[in-house]
């Protein structure tokens, strides 16, 4: 009987632990080193009153606030770093036993530690316990207990402890204290005796590892031989028999709800009362040896593990299937549930798999589908399965056999994305480049661009449930088709003008690129649009939905609606489900990424669907995640918000000479008294939610100086006010989980901003009094001012009298100077006279002004030159001589000519009174009087229009000699060779070489004319060097059909790999475009060849009169090999340019490829940017992250 109980016992433990595995990975989301643990080996975890974790290890102790470690070791004050015990006293100081090292007390600045000296018998601390008088009581392994009593320890004595080894203490419900012991059971001391419970009373082994008190006041204890729980004599035993993992157990914690957690050397046991569910390194534990169990105040399950760091349980609301579990591959692009409730996994690479819920059947190429990889799956009303690929056509799957389809058979393009039915039973395809296939059973109906619609780039068709027709396209929005049937668009062979509405960007779309479309329970459309976010459609008006809104990108890249009205949004950042209630103009979001279980983050496009048992079901590019709604309770516990640091001007300072209260570490004051001109204050803040933390939201304000709270963010932990006025403020600060909850009572300081003296009563009243004082004193000193003036005067008299008989004598003697004067200006007018006559008679213009530059005269050659008469001049140029002039500084020479009293030459341009134009050369002259004075400008123009014309022959020509060298040379080395006559060779490290060519162009071109191949060749070569040119590429040389360039050179940078690797990916993709025009428009295609390799080149001129910049190296052979190693459309790269662009890029591995006289050598087919760095889907354009990383290279 014993054997069969056995044996019945360890089938049980085989099921339960095999059964919740099969089909399913749970969510565990691990912390350890690299997300900057202090080590690996967890001995405790603690939650303080703040809502920190305190995670103690070999290493030292951490404190985790649920974005960040803040790490505590012996170089910081810690005594050893060996950390067995955590606590916490009634003032919020964190009690730290250790191994060596007896106990440190950490005040939130600094630590103290305590020894023998204190009373401590013993180095080393195994457990902390708190009574309900807030008394520290502190477990040595080999010394007793001791408590702490006016931080002296003084010893706890218990007689039956003498020589008892402890490993935990602990207090109940009813202030008992409880002992655990290494091999002596459990001691439970109650003041009035000490009960003991070992193995013969019922204890599963007197080796006790923990204790743990559930919301029942059980005791339940953990030993090397199973657990025990315990409560007024009740003792009942959990073993390995009765389906833990493991005897030996480490940790027990329960759960609000009851479900009891055992911690193990073989992982977690869950038991909620009837069964087990078994945790491991086979369903997403990656550590099995539990060392210690915590539940925080939001109910999270938080796991030590020896070596494994910790791990937080994110609950039951996601579930896995990866390729654990048996997918053929992790990333899955389409999720379908048939009839016979199987769901079919379209995957990337690994065709389709049938999973009944136990076990995968896998089909691929090998069974007649018609590609591996599968974008979308369908069941149409005849049961058969329909898989569109991506590149290859569709299959039809009958339950026996797949029948395909293609180009090669009415399908106008093999790039399948969306499969639907309408009610008449026609199949609805939307493919990529070919517009909507319509398939009747027999054959195909073509409707593209030509036929009525607004784009062939269909991502998603979805019928309403009023018939209508919603086409999403790549580059036009949506076209809804409406009043008409498929039957009737397949006889006209198009849809009607009058049958068909394009929703684009002038109707309200946020972006014309829509990827998926869904209809809510009122029967509003929703688009999911890339870069637009979400568009809610109510048939009259488009509102969008953002990321301003709460969703976590907009970036849409499927939508669903469940059956209890949520809608679901899928985005490379997680999910999003939204609900309108009560009218509200925004709905309500929460998202759902790795810190909620939702492990794949990045969504597949369209691939989202709700079961039939109510379960949401989403493909990831980490496998297939199940959504149970029953386990995703909403978090009604609050964060924990608190102000962690207030700088002054941006600066920390001790805060204590402005407040006379602060925390214990001194940053954060709790009342702030401080002068007008300490008036700047930045505060840091946090609210802490241990189950979502990266979707805490804040809000605060300045209560006297903000109107409202601010607007909600998340990222935002910190705020500064600059110019606080005077006057008395309260900064308050609350914070949001996930779920909406706010606090209740928001973190806030006081502060108060005193006046300036000036503004104050006894200030004024000073200023009154000194004021009324400077009156009587200005009087005073004005009174014998007067009197000194009068004086003064009498004297200046004296003084003047006696200067004005100096003054007549003066004025006799300038009397004589005069009559001197008039007689030399009567010989300066005979000199005049000769110089009017030159003036008359010359070619050359001469104007003649006032001082004040009115013009008095002009001559003959006036005329000559400009064409006017000397009587015209008032009418048609004003009397001023600058209205003469066009020259546009007229004014400042005039000046200059008159304040430096010398003759100032200037040129410009000129009209004469038939219209032409004419270069002048202007000699502007001063004359000045005896006595210093302006008395006439005298301007004279020649006409140098001949010279001006020679002039600019020169330069023209001189700028087409420039030109023409910088065409065939970089510009380093043409301004080389211009000053030197030749250009010396230059050596680089390191450049990434191009070559393109196109395949079989020698028999391309035996139809064609030579004028058709070299005009082709040419659309082609101005097409690549346009993109060569705006990646920073040089262009070496063409030869025939092959194009070669190069990016690193004349100019170095570390950028280069990068910039010709996206040149190629543009290259290929105008490729790509322009090869699918021709084939519509039936004409020749040109496939293109492309290689890049980065290596060393010399760079040089060669040739003495017809100049030739080229490249020398091994590199370029290398990189030639690369071109006619690699394929037609892609873009093949060599090992060492991969091990450059592999953390940006998408690359395929080839293998190592044989290269003509090079040996073998690894290549990589690049196939796209990756998403995170790319602004559209296929990952050909760089995204500003992308620029920004390239520009700091």
């Amino acid at each position: 009987m014993n054997i069969r109980k056995a044996l019945l016992s360890i089938l049980l433990f085989s099921i339960s632990v095999y059964l919740p595995v099969l089909g399913q990975q749970y969510n565990f989301t691990n912390y350890s080193i690299d997300q900057g643990l202090v080590q690996s080996q967890v001995n405790t975890i603690f939650e303080d009153s703040k809502g920190y974790l305190w995670i103690g290890t070999n290493g030292g102790i951490s404190m985790f606030d649920g974005f960040r470690f803040i790490n505590f070791t012996k170089d910081q004050g810690l005594s050893d770093n060996q950390v067995r015990a955590i606590g916490e006293d009634l003032n919020g100081n964190i009690w730290i036993g250790t191994k060596e090292g007896y106990v440190c007390c950490f005040n939130g600045a600094s630590f103290i530690c305590l020894n023998d000296k204190n009373g401590l018998l013993s180095p080393s601390i195994i457990s902390i316990a708190r009574d309900s008088s807030g008394t520290m009581y502190f477990a040595s392994e080999r010394n007793g207990i001791f408590f702490l009593k006016e931080n002296n320890f003084q010893n706890f004595k218990i007689p039956a402890l003498k020589d008892v080894a402890i490993k935990t203490i602990t207090f109940d419900y009813k202030g008992k204290l409880w002992i655990g012991t290494l091999n002596n059971g459990i001691y439970i001391y109650n003041k009035e005796n000490v009960q003991h419970l070992s193995v013969e009373n019922g204890l599963s082994d007197n080796h006790v590892l923990s204790l743990h008190e559930d919301i029942y006041n059980y005791m339940w204890i953990s030993t090397k031989n199973g657990a025990t729980k315990y409560k007024d004599g009740s003792v009942s035993s959990y073993r390995q028999e009765d389906g833990i993992s493991s005897d030996n157990i480490n940790a027990i914690i329960t759960e609000k709800k009851g479900q009891i957690w055992f911690g193990t050397e073989k992982g977690i046991s869950k038991f909620d009362g009837k069964a087990f569910v078994h945790y491991n390194k086979t369903n997403g534990l990656d550590n099995d040896n539990i060392t210690c169990l915590l539940r925080d105040r939001t109910q999270n399950i938080w796991i030590g593990t020896d070596r494994g760091g910790i791990y937080k349980y994110d609950g039951d609301r996601f579930v896995h299937l990866t390729m654990k579990d048996g997918l053929p591959n992790n990333i899955v692009l389409s999720i379908m549930q048939d009839w016979d409730n199987n769901f079919w996994f379209g995957t990337y690479g690994d065709g389709v798999c049938k999973y009944d819920g136990s076990k995968f059947t896998i089909f691929s190429t090998k069974d007649g589908l018609c590609s591996n990889v599968i974008n979308s799956i369908f069941q149409d009303k005849e049961g058969n399965i329909w898989f569109g690929s991506k590149g290859n056509g569709l299959s039809k799957y009958d339950g026996k056999k797949f029948t395909s389809y293609s180009t090669d058979n009415g399908l106008n393009s093999n790039m399948v994305y969306s499969i639907s039915q309408d009610h008449e039973g026609h199949i609805l395809i939307g493919t990529l480049g070919g517009g909507l296939n319509i398939f009747d059973g027999k054959k195909f109906t073509i409707i593209s661009k030509n036929e009525g619609l607004s784009s062939n780039m269909i991502y998603f068709i979805y019928s309403d449930k009023n018939g209508n027709i919603y086409i999403g396209t790549d580059d036009a929005g949506v076209d809804l088709i409406f009043n008409t049937t498929i039957s009737e668009i397949i006889n006209s062979k198009k849809v009607g003008s009058d049958n068909i509405l394009n929703i684009s960007r002038k109707f309200g779309l946020a972006n014309e690129q829509v990827l998926s479309i869904a209809e809510d329970t009122e029967g509003n459309i929703w688009f999911g649009t890339y870069g637009g976010g979400v568009c809610k459609f109510d048939g009259k008006e488009i509102k969008t939905i953002t990321t301003k809104d709460g969703i976590n990108s907009n970036n849409i890249f499927f939508l669903l609606t469940d059956s209890r009205g949520y809608i679901w949004a899928g985005s490379e950042k997680g999910i999003n489900r939204m609900f309108f209630s009560n009218n509200q103009s925004k709905p309500s979001i929460k998202t759902y990424s790795k810190g909620e279980g939702y492990r794949g983050i990045e969504s597949s496009l369209n691939a989202a669907i709700e079961d039939n048992k109510g379960y949401l079901w989403f493909a990831t590019i980490k496998g297939v995640s199940r959504y149970d709604a029953s386990a995703d309770l909403p978090n009604p516990i609050e964060p924990i918000t608190r102000i962690i640091n207030v700088k002054l001007f941006s600066e920390n300072i001790n805060w204590s000479m402005y407040s006379s209260e602060t925390s214990n570490d001194g940053k954060v004051p709790l009342n702030i008294t401080l002068p007008h001109n300490k008036n700047h204050l930045t505060f840091d803040f946090i609210g802490i939610d241990l189950k979502s933390p990266d979707k805490v939201k804040y809000q605060w304000m300045l209560e006297g100086y903000d109107k409202t709270w601010s607007a909600v963010t998340i990222s935002t932990t910190t705020v500064a006010y600059s110019f606080i006025p005077e006057g008395e403020y309260v900064f308050r600060v609350r914070s949001c989980n996930n779920d909406g909850v706010w606090n209740k009572m928001p973190a806030s300081i006081r502060i108060v901003i005193k006046p300036p003296f000036w503004t104050t009563w006894w200030f004024i009243v000073l200023v009154v009094i000194v004021v009324l004082f400077l009156v009587l004193l200005f009087i005073r000193i004005r009174f014998s001012y007067l009197e000194n003036i009068n004086k003064t005067l009498e004297e200046k008299i004296q003084i003047r009298t006696a200067l004005l008989r100096q003054e007549k004598a003066t004025v006799e003697e300038q009397a004589k100077l005069l009559q001197h004067q008039k007689l030399k200006l009567e010989d300066i007018n005979k000199e005049l006279e000769k110089l009017s006559i030159v003036a008359r008679e010359t070619d050359n213009s001469v104007m003649i002004a006032d001082n004040q530059c009115r013009v008095q005269w002009v001559n003959e050659g006036f005329h000559k030159l400009f064409g006017y008469e000397s009587s015209d001049f008032n009418d048609i140029f004003g009397q001023h001589i600058a209205f003469s002039s066009n020259f546009k500084d007229i004014e400042k020479v005039i000046n200059d000519c008159i304040e430096k009293k010398t003759s100032v030459v200037y040129a410009s341009q000129s009209h004469r009174k038939d219209g032409q134009i004419i270069w002048v050369q202007t000699t502007l002259t001063p004359i000045y009087d005896t006595a210093g004075h302006l008395k006439q400008l005298v301007a004279i123009d020649t006409d140098i229009s001949k010279i001006k014309l020679a002039e600019e022959q020169i330069k023209l020509e001189k700028e087409k000699s420039d030109n023409l060298l910088l065409n065939i040379l970089p510009t380093e080395t043409a301004e080389e060779l211009k000053s030197k006559g030749f250009a010396t060779p230059r050596s680089y490290r390191r450049v990434s070489v191009m070559f393109t060519d196109f395949k079989g162009f020698t028999k391309a071109c035996e139809n064609l004319k030579p004028e058709e191949i070299v005009t082709t060749l040419h659309e082609y070569f101005v097409k690549f060097d346009t993109i060569t040119e705006k990646y920073f590429l040089e262009k070496i040389k063409t030869i025939g059909d092959s194009y070669m360039c190069v990016g690193g050179l004349p100019i170095r940078n570390k950028s280069h790999p990068f910039d010709s690797v996206l040149a190629a990916l543009e290259i290929q993709h105008f490729m790509d475009e322009t090869n699918m025009e021709k084939l519509r428009n039936n004409l020749p295609i040109w496939e293109l060849r492309l290689g890049i390799h980065t290596g060393e080149v010399v760079a040089g001129v060669v040739g003495k009169r017809k100049f030739a910049y080229d490249i020398w190296g091994d590199t370029v052979n290398i990189a030639s090999r690369m071109e006619s190693s690699g394929q037609v459309g892609m873009v093949n790269v060599s090992g060492i340019t991969y091990e450059f662009i592999k953390d940006y890029f998408d690359c395929l591995f080839r293998g190592k490829i044989d290269a003509k006289n090079k040996g073998k050598i690894d290549m990589y087919f690049v196939t796209g940017i990756k998403k995170e760095y790319a602004t559209d889907h296929r990952g050909i354009y760089p995204n500003e992250a992308f620029k920004q990383i390239l520009s700091e290279l």
